[in-house]
This record gives structure tokens, C-alpha cells and sequence, in this order.
């Protein structure tokens, strides 16, 4: 089945979001001031690598919201050595006009193959270490324990001033590590399918990780998705097939709620029944509502 027809399409864009190469480190200015952290810890800017198609004439490609809300953090850096799951978030675009663009991303991390970027966060990480050892020799250089003339404000000053254990600092050691770096896949959907965005988001990182078992090239599922799955009629379920599975999304009809694919149970555990009830009160009221993470 084709789906040619603007703005009828299940997925408007795909898009590659992480590091380019051309640029290299450039530290990202918006999350704030990170010298006073290793380098490997630090939060760089990231780009789009890469987008499919060009641009729509109904959805036009936002790149530098779509890159920023694709990655959140930054680029991030690890090592080989830890924990580095893929992991799936959802995300909306609002325009002046109203109109939306909902966006799905998984992000994962991969060997960083590039020996220049390599190299240079060694060096940042020497000069970071070369600034702690200074700033140490300064500190021990000017600390003088003041006189007290009784006993009990010593103990005291002692107390207050006594060196705490300093965190476990991330060091980057390019002979005995692999430097991973994050990458984001990213679909940007009319409506919010968050499900079938989430099983084909990681039918396609599976698939480019075993490419050679493929029956066709990646690049041909990813033309069929872009271009030849439509976007369901409203009050009609679709079912189509994601490289080898197939997925199942459903649209509500024009007298319905607009969908919420998101399970129930996650909203409850997150905010808690209590909390829940509070909110929904004060949406059916009208009241203003801000939700912000801790």
C-alpha cells in the first residue's frame, strides 16, 4: 500500500542525531557550565547527522528542536566498562500556530572509531587533571588552622573544616578503554503512536546491528516505513510489517479522546493515585498546572 499523498503518511522523518566528527567537542552551552567536571562526565553539543526525507511541505523539518529534544543531555560520553542500555523516550514539538510534531527517540551508545576525537578528550582530561593538581597545591599552600583560644571552638573548627571523601573521578585512559559516545534514531509522527514508534525504532537498531541477516538492506525497510505505510483512517486499526515484526497502532475516531498510548500504570507509579487525582482536578477546573522533574 502506498502512501503519497501529503500529509497522510504514518512517519514524516527519520533522523540521526549524535556526534560529528567535523566539529568534534564543542561543549553545549545550554545545560550550563561543566568544567568543574571530567571531561568523559561533560555534556557536548550534538547534530543532525542525518535526516530522511529532506523536508515535507506539511510537517516543515524543525532540525535544531528535533536535535535538542532527540538528545536532551547533550552528547554523552562512556566507557566500555559500564552500563550503556539503549533506552526510549517520547517528545512534542508545538509551533506558534498550534501545530505539533511528535517525536520518538532511542538512544544508544557506540564505539567512538574516530581517532581525533579520541585523542582530544585525552587532552581534556590531562588539562582537567593538570587543574586539579594545581588548584590541590594552592589549597594546602594557604590553609592555616586559626588560633583558638579554647579547646571547644578548635574541635569545633576542626570538625567543619576536616576534608570529606571526594567522589570517585571518571578517567578516560585511551590504552585500556574503547570511548563510547551516545546516538539517537528518531521517528517524527503526526500523531502520537507512541507503541508502534518504540517497536520500530528498535526493529531498526537490531536490524543495523544484524544487517547481514537481512533479507533486503536496511535502507529498503526504511523506505517502506518512510514512504509506503499510511497513516490509519480515524476509528480504523492498521497493522504493517517493521523489517520482520509486525506492528499494530490504532487511531481514535473524530468523537474520541486523542490517543494515549502510554501505559496507565506507569502514570500512577510516577505520580501516584493521591497526586493523580490532584491534577486531574485541577485540569477538569481549568487551573493552571507546571510539572517539573527534581
Amino acid at each position: 500500500m502506498s502512501a503519497t499523498n501529503g500529509g497522510q503518511r504514518l512517519i514524516d522523518y527519520f533522523v540521526v542525531c549524535g556526534l560529528d566528527s567535523v566539529s568534534g567537542l564543542e561543549p553545549d552551552q545550554l545545560l550550563g557550565d561543566s568544567l568543574h567536571v571530567a571531561p568523559v562526565e561533560r555534556s557536548y553539543k550534538a547534530k543532525t547527522l542525518a535526516h530522511y526525507p529532506e523536508n515535507v511541505s506539511w510537517n516543515p523539518f524543525d532540525e535544531h528542536a528535533v536535535c535538542m529534544l532527540s538528545l536532551p543531555n547533550g552528547l554523552q560520553f562512556k566507557l566500555n566498562t559500564e552500563a550503556h542500555t539503549p533506552f526510549f523516550h517520547s517528545f512534542l514539538i508545538t509551533r506558534e500556530d498550534g501545530s505539533r510534531m511528535n517525536g520518538f527517540a532511542l538512544t544508544f551508545y557506540e564505539k567512538v572509531k574516530d581517532y581525533e576525537i579520541c585523542e582530544a578528550m585525552q587532552i581534556l582530561q590531562d588539562m582537567y587533571m593538570a587543574e586539579l593538581a594545581l588548584s590541590s597545591t594552592k589549597t594546602r599552600s594557604h590553609s592555616a588552622i586559626p588560633f583558638r583560644d579554647h579547646m571547644e571552638g578548635f574541635q569545633t573548627y576542626l570538625r567543619n573544616n576536616s576534608p570529606s571523601p571526594k567522589p570517585e573521578i571518571k578517567l578516560y585512559n585511551s590504552e585500556k578503554h574503547n570511548l563510547l559516545v551516545s546516538k539517537c534514531l528518531c521517528l517524527v509522527m503526526p500523531l502520537p503512536f507512541t507503541s508502534a514508534a518504540k517497536t520500530c525504532l528498535n526493529k531498526i537498531y537490531r536490524g543495523g546491528l544484524t544487517e547481514d541477516d537481512l533479507n533486503l538492506t536496511l535502507e529498503c525497510y526504511l523506505y517502506n516505513l518512510i514512504y509506503e505505510v499510511p497513516l490509519p483512517p480515524p476509528g480504523r486499526n492498521m497493522k504493517f510489517t517493521c523489517i520482520t515484526e509486525d506492528v499494530l497502532c490504532q487511531r481514535p475516531g473524530l468523537n474520541e479522546l486523542p490517543p494515549f498510548d502510554y501505559p496507565l500504570e506507569d502514570v500512577f507509579g510516577l505520580v501516584g493515585v493521591k497526586d493523580f487525582l490532584k491534577l486531574l482536578s485541577c485540569l477538569m477546573l481549568e487551573h493552571q498546572i507546571l510539572i517539573f522533574g527534581s
